[in-house]
């Protein structure tokens, strides 16, 4: 027998095939770092700004502090753990070094990495590194390397003179001088800022193959200088334009990170979550507005890690994957999940509608909190007026057994009985009491006053009389004319 479908807390549809449920980012469902093994935690040393507290001797404009993140120990389907990797690195790491490049941040996701992430990002890097050295060979190798000091002279025209050259010779001077210019940029910006200086001449050398994967001939690649790379990002590295192709790597690293971890997930899935944002949320009565919006924000800035399809095609919808949530997304969103439960309190102010919000999501998080309030601030007073009229209490005629009776605290003194003021008593002293016994004896008064209202169902069944009364004149009127005639 198939085990039950069922909704998850914040769900009102269930969608399968999703990457990220909506409660996954709350910090609250997630074990804290300092509850968790020393084996299952990396520490980072990282400059900060506490301006000289805990430098050593001599380095007093220089301070360092620790980081810790989660080790990750496998990244095929595995999408949550694999960007807020990328996440800590964008937001925490990287933010506290100097001179970092795009390869800086292929090494810090890889020094996260143990067991069988391990493997698995080394035949994604050996991948990219293999399909890099094509396009180097193509752009850089075989052209700028190639080339002399006609290329040279040819770049150092005018525009209007290139413009006159043939379309090979015209094709060569405009790489050349783009290459110069981005060199003279490196160049400049480079200088007083208290890192390597940058120099170039042209032509370029050429940059050599990546280091190849162990074989039975050669285990480690050994060379002649003793500077031969062992992995494929101080390759980069030791090449003097090997940072020119450092953002290509990075993007190739992270195209492949992604199709791994979203593997069963197909190239469909940031659709997929789009999708189950946007229609499958419902507020959790339980949470509070505040950590809503919080995970909502978490969702968001986690949508550039998702994998895009190559052909997405040109609807709008299809150009949000891979992008953080527009105000009009976020707005979408809060709507569907929240208007129904603060749907009276939205009244009131005015909201019927998300158009009411004028496409500012500023707008929308306010009134949505307004509303909060606004509701909460109802079921405080209908909690404190149920405990107010609690405490007056009524008589109970029938108390239930192994429990005291309810008293209440009104006591008349006239008729000196319980449950109501004095002021309020109709108990009259001159009024003779009837004697007990037979009924018939002590007829009940004609001057008690009856309800003048009736019930539906009174009201209903003398109408019903009425009109067969009126109906059974008319015949009777009838019969007797007919009679008179004859």
């Amino acid at each position: 027998m198939g085990r039950m479908s069922h909704l998850r807390s914040g769900e009102k549809k269930l969608r399968d095939n999703v990457p990220i449920r909506f409660n996954d980012w709350n910090p609250a469902t997630e074990r804290a770092l300092k509850d968790l093994p020393e084996t299952a935690l990396i520490k980072f040393t990282v400059l900060t700004n506490n301006h000289g507290v805990g430098a050593g001797t001599g380095q007093k404009e220089t301070s360092y502090g620790s980081i810790l993140n989660r080790r990750l120990d496998r990244i095929e389907d595995n999408p949550k753990p694999v960007i807020e990797t990328w996440m800590s690195i964008r937001n925490e790491l990287m933010p506290r070094m100097t001179d970092v490049d795009a390869v800086t941040a292929v090494e810090l996701f890889e020094a996260h990495l143990t067991g069988q992430a391990t493997r698995e990002f080394a035949e994604i890097l050996r991948d990219s590194a293999e399909w890099l050295i094509m396009v180097i060979n193509h752009s850089f190798n075989q052209r700028l390397c190639v080339w002399g000091t006609t290329e040279k002279n040819d770049s150092t025209r005018a525009l209007i003179t290139i413009d006159g050259y043939e379309k090979d010779r015209r094709s060569r001077a405009l790489v050349t001088k783009d290459w110069i210019e981005k060199q003279t940029k490196r160049v400049a910006g480079r200088q007083g800022k208290g890192v390597q200086p940058y120099t170039w001449k042209f032509p370029p050398p050429k940059i050599a193959a990546p280091p190849r994967q162990p074989n039975k001939d050669q285990f480690f690649n050994w060379g002649p200088s003793g500077l031969e790379p062992m992995d494929q990002c101080s390759w980069l590295r030791m090449e003097h334009h090997g940072w020119e192709f450092m953002p290509h790597f990075l993007d190739r690293v992270l195209e492949g990170t992604k199709k791994l971890a979203f593997k069963a997930y197909g190239p469909d899935c940031g659709r997929q979550q789009l999708d189950y944002l946007s229609e499958d949320l419902v507020f959790e009565h339980s949470h509070k507005l505040k950590n809503f919006f919080r995970l909502l924000q978490a969702h968001s800035e986690a949508q550039p890690y998702y994998l895009v399809p190559e052909k997405s095609g040109d609807s709008p919808e299809a150009k949000e994957i891979g992008k953080v949530f527009d105000d009009e997304r976020k707005i979408q969103i809060t709507w569907n999940a929240c208007y129904e439960y603060f749907k009276m309190e939205l009244f009131t102010q005015g909201i019927v509608d998300s158009a009411d919000f004028k496409r500012s999501f500023a707008k929308c998080k306010e009134k949505f909190l307004l509303a909060e309030q606004h509701k909460n601030a109802g079921l405080l007073d209908s909690s404190e007026a149920s405990a107010k009229s609690n405490k007056k209490g009524d008589y109970v005629d029938k108390p239930k057994a192994g429990k005291k009776r309810k008293v209440t605290r009104n006591h008349c003194t006239k008729c000196n009985k319980w449950g109501h003021e004095t002021a309020d008593c109709r108990f009259d002293l001159n009024k003779t009491p009837r004697a007990r016994g037979n009924p018939s004896d002590n007829p009940p008064s004609d001057k008690r006053k009856k309800n003048p209202y009736l019930s539906r169902e009174e009201f209903f069944a003398k109408k019903k009389r009425d009109e067969q009364q009126k109906a059974y004149e008319a015949y009777a009127m009838n019969m007797a004319a007919e009679h008179s005639e004859d």
